[in-house]
């Protein structure tokens, strides 16, 4: 019953923040910024996070592509920035709406969408989602038709390539990290956050320990001088990655800690597992309550999470 009144609080402010979103108006040119990284790779960052902007003859690269209400003033901004519209490429890093918006627009011009294929499920079928907001299937043509299984894969660009590697269980379960190797430059999608606290999204199976084991992931692939394109806010270094990651680890202890004492969700929260870090990022009691929830698929067998009374 506590899991259940507190799930419902949780939609409630959802809810709240979908219905403001809804009447907020679209994205202008002027609601968006551009960060080169290098001849061909620029960050676009705006309302909905950042974009990886690459172009080469082929045309665009895009990892992500933000919100549809934002997606006509993003690619008119990427256009004036690149001198280029035509999509060749569209990595989608995950499911969620706000990085979804020119999925269909690349399809009409006959892009490559390439996703892991739990992505592609939800975005072939639609999915109810109270964290998010529910998912309507999208258009045949928006639906990616470049496929990943947890292996990833290989997207070529210019005289670089792209490789596409699975995060398992970190945002979602779906979601996925684009690299270049020759530009040393790393798109860590919904995975990391900058500007925020990650919220996990356990009804698409997001999982805490999950995001560890995929920052794990991405520390292998980084190096000191790798440039990493968080989903939204500054970018940031391995060391910085490294950061996150310790103090991830440390909130999971303390959420490990509760759990194992048979707190309620509200008990988690009031114990203040985010305790010094940022309090200048909004929404930490709601980070800790979804946190705490992506425990429960996890009560068993779980190498980080220990043995369970």
């Amino acid at each position: 019953m506590t899991m259940r009144k507190n799930s419902l609080t949780v939609c409630a402010a959802v809810a709240a923040g979908l219905a403001l979103a809804a009447i907020a108006a679209p994205a202008s040119a002027a609601d968006f910024t551009a960060q080169d990284l290098t001849d061909d790779l620029t960050v676009v960052s705006g309302p909905d996070g950042n974009v990886l902007v690459g172009a080469d003859a082929a045309g665009l690269t895009l990892v992500d592509g933000g919100s549809a209400e934002n997606a006509d003033a993003l690619l008119d901004f990427i256009r004036a920035e690149t001198g280029q519209d035509n999509i060749a490429q569209l990595v989608v890093t995950h499911w969620h709406p706000d990085r979804i918006g020119l999925n269909e627009t690349a399809g009409e011009q006959g892009a490559q969408i390439a996703a892991h294929d739990f992505t592609l499920q939800y975005l072939k079928h639609g999915t109810d989602n109270e964290i998010v907001g529910d998912l309507a299937p999208l258009p045949a043509a928006a639906v990616p038709n470049v496929q990943y299984y947890d292996e990833g894969g290989v997207l070529p660009f210019g005289e670089d390539e792209i490789r596409v590697g699975y995060l398992p269980q970190a945002h979602t379960d779906g979601d996925v990290y684009a690299y270049f190797p020759g530009a040393n430059v790393l798109a860590a999608g919904g995975a990391v956050i900058n500007d925020g606290w990650n919220m996990m999204d356990w009804r698409s199976a997001g999982y805490l320990g999950g995001a560890l084991d995929s920052y794990e992931i991405l520390l292998e692939v980084a190096d000191d001088d790798t440039v990493i394109v968080p989903g939204s806010g500054p970018l940031m270094t391995k060391a910085d990655l490294q950061a996150q990651f310790d103090m991830y680890s440390e909130i999971y202890d303390r959420l490990a800690t509760s759990l194992k004492s048979s707190f309620s969700p509200e008990e988690a929260i009031a114990a203040d597992p985010t305790g010094d870090y940022h309090p200048e990022w909004a929404d930490a009691d709601r980070f800790a309550d979804l946190a705490y929830h992506s425990f429960y698929a996890h009560l068993r067998g779980n190498p980080r999470l220990g043995a369970i009374p």
